[in-house]
C-alpha cells in the first residue's frame, strides 16, 4: 500500500475511534480511499447518496459543473454501466436507462416535442399499454394518435403524407401478435415527411436487431 493511502486510512480510523459505538457500527470502514485499479466484475451500487471532501464539490456536481454522482435518482455508477452497455449493443451515440419500459417510451415520446395539435402515427398492432398511453395521456395534452398498418409501406406513406405526423412509432416484433416491422421502409417514410421514428426493440433485443442501423 502506498504511504499516502496508509496515512488516509490511519487518519480515518483515528477519527472513527472517537465516535460513539452506534455511529461506528453504521459507518466504520466505509470511507476508504479510491481504488487504484478497476474491479473485474462491475459492482452493484446500492447507495442513494455520495460523499465529497467539501460542500463546494457537492454544489458543483449538483450544478453539472463537474462530473460525479450526487444522488442516485440523477445518476448511479451501476446505471451508467448499463447505459454504456446498451449504447454499445445498440450501436448508438448514447443511452438512458429507466425504471420500466413504459417510462422509457413515455420519455422518448416527450423528447419528440409533442405539442398540442401534433400527430403520432402508430402501428395498429402496437403494445396495448403504449397505445393506451398515446390515447389517454397524450390525448389529454392535445396530441392526436392515428393507427395504421405498418406492414403496408405504400399505405403507410399515403397516410403519413396526409396526417403529417411528428412521430411514427412501432415495434421490431409486435407484442403480442409477433408481426415483424420493416424498419428500413418505415425509416424511409419517416424521413420523407420530416418526422422522427421510435422503434420499441423489446422482443428482438440488440442480439437479433439493431434499429439504429436502419
Amino acid at each position: 500500500m502506498e504511504q499516502s493511502q496508509q496515512v488516509i486510512i490511519e487518519r480515518q480510523h483515528g477519527d472513527e475511534s472517537e465516535l460513539e459505538i452506534a455511529t461506528q457500527l453504521v459507518h466504520a470502514g466505509e470511507r476508504l480511499p479510491p481504488l487504484s485499479g478497476r474491479p473485474v466484475a462491475t459492482p452493484i451500487y446500492t447507495t442513494t447518496t455520495y460523499t465529497y471532501d467539501t460542500m463546494a464539490e457537492v454544489d458543483e456536481v449538483f450544478a453539472g459543473e463537474r462530473p460525479g454522482y450526487a444522488y442516485s435518482r440523477f445518476g448511479n455508477p451501476t446505471v451508467s454501466a448499463l447505459e454504456a452497455a446498451m449504447q454499445t449493443l445498440e450501436k448508438g451515440v448514447g443511452a438512458c436507462a429507466y425504471g420500466s419500459g413504459m417510462a422509457a417510451i413515455h420519455a422518448a415520446l416527450l423528447a419528440c416535442d409533442l405539442v398540442p395539435g401534433a400527430t403520432v402515427l402508430a402501428a395498429q398492432d402496437l403494445y396495448g399499454t403504449t397505445t393506451n398511453l398515446l390515447h389517454t395521456v397524450f390525448g389529454k395534452l392535445g396530441v392526436q394518435t392515428v393507427l395504421a398498418d405498418f406492414s403496408d409501406a405504400k399505405q403507410l406513406e399515403s397516410i403519413a403524407r396526409e396526417v403529417r405526423p411528428r412521430v411514427l412509432i412501432a415495434e421490431t416484433i409486435s407484442n403480442p401478435l409477433l408481426k415483424v416491422c420493416d424498419i428500413e421502409a418505415c425509416a424511409e417514410v419517416t424521413h420523407g415527411v420530416g418526422a422522427q421514428l421510435i422503434i420499441d426493440n423489446t422482443f428482438a433485443s440488440p442480439y437479433l436487431c439493431r434499429p439504429l442501423e436502419h
